[in-house]
């Protein structure tokens, strides 16, 4: 079920919840990587909000526009719809499709590198390494560098099924073969270590 969190005048959310009533979603206040907020944008600064939140909580958004001039910026938010306020019931027929493709939408996280920005697919990450305020992702197809501490990659990464097993490692639990108390072994024959702190690991 995909968590909605709705960010408009009351009478807009009123019709939002009566359109999107069928749909198997959940309305929330609470924001995490996991929500899509739907946003009525009214100014630059609504957009300059939703772009903050976005990114704080690694979220999925939706613009509701008024003025066509404003589509322009918002489209820089990468969001996954804009839509029309005066067309919001035909509009709105989008969340249909960003529900029947939700494990996708869910799966498909962006990362920071330079001046890039690389979308990943959290099931093809195997691990992911740290040196100092860098990460290595390492995937099933290649490797990727991006400039990010792993104590917030392993917050993003939380409920994709990634656990800590060394404090230069996050590894993705699908890809475990064997593990013991000093050692891992993931799919391709890599092996990492398994840190002191680490060696209680629940799978």
């Amino acid at each position: 079920m995909i968590n909605i969190v709705l960010d408009c005048s009351i009478e807009l959310k009123e019709n939002l919840i009566n359109i999107m009533n069928d749909y198997d979603i959940s309305m929330t206040t609470e924001i995490n990587n996991q929500s899509i907020i739907i946003k009525e944008i009214h100014t630059i600064n609504d957009i300059k909000d939703l772009e903050k939140r976005k990114n704080q909580f690694h979220c999925h958004v939706i613009c509701i526009i008024n003025d066509p001039n404003l589509a322009f910026d918002a489209i820089d938010l990468l969001p996954l719809s804009i839509w029309r306020k005066q067309n919001l019931i035909h509009d709105c027929q989008t969340l249909t499709d960003i529900i029947s493709h939700k494990n996708i939408i869910n799966d498909v996280m962006k990362f920071k590198s330079n001046s890039n920005t690389i979308i990943v697919n959290t099931k093809d990450i195997i691990y992911l390494e740290s040196f100092s305020h860098y990460l290595v992702i390492h995937t099933i197809n290649s490797d990727f560098r991006i400039r990010e501490k792993i104590s917030i990659a392993k917050e993003r990464l939380k409920n994709f099924g990634f656990i800590q097993i060394h404090k230069s490692y996050l590894v993705n639990k699908k890809y475990i073969q064997t593990i013991n108390s000093t050692s891992c072994k993931l799919r391709g024959d890599i092996i990492l270590p398994i840190g002191k702190k680490y060696n209680q690991i629940q799978l």
